[in-house]
């Protein structure tokens, strides 16, 4: 009887353990470059795509660089911000607990064609990536790119003489 409780009981962990959790964020920290669109404020777009098909349509078929001109622009689940301070917290009021997927979308005035090592034109949030997404993500946010941080930045000043400190670093290997 023992035994066959155990079994039981070590079963149910294993199965929750192998199943697919949603993503668990609720709130994403934007920190801004001082030189993103030039000074202006930058459009952030957070959505929630209902499925597989629809995620693919949003970063294969639309964009970033169609996205806030498309027709799913309007009609997709998403919570919208504008980014015109040094950092913005954004709480994702429209996201549902059991969404699988999470697309962060932001309108550059100047988008970068190649972005450094690490820096993406947009974010892809699936329930399976590694590493898992969560409750707070933090969000460095250059023209033309997206990184998603560990954690959030000890010092905001240093950190764009570093970035730019990277990028000639990743120019002087593609010469």
């Amino acid at each position: 009887m023992r035994k066959a409780l155990w079994l039981m009981l070590a079963a149910c962990g294993l199965a929750m353990g192998c199943s697919r959790l949603p993503i668990p964020t609720e709130q994403i920290t934007f920190y801004r470059s001082d030189a993103l669109n030039e000074g202006r404020p930058c459009a952030v777009d957070v959505v929630y795509p209902k499925d597989e098909d629809q995620l693919y349509q949003i970063t294969r078929e639309i964009g970033p660089a169609g996205w806030f001109r498309s027709d799913l622009y309007r009609t997709a689940y998403k919570d919208k911000e504008w980014l015109d301070e040094k950092s913005t917290t954004l709480m994702l009021s429209n996201k549902d607990e059991q969404d699988r997927f999470m697309v962060i979308i932001a309108e550059f005035t100047n988008p970068d064609p190649n972005p450094p090592r690490g820096q993406e034109s947009i974010l892809v949030f699936r329930e399976d990536m590694k590493p898992r997404p969560r409750k707070h993500e933090y969000i460095w946010v250059h023209d033309g790119s997206l990184q998603r941080l560990d954690g959030r930045p000890k010092d905001l000043r240093g950190r764009e003489d570093h970035e730019d400190d990277r990028r000639a670093r990743d120019r002087d290997r593609r010469d």
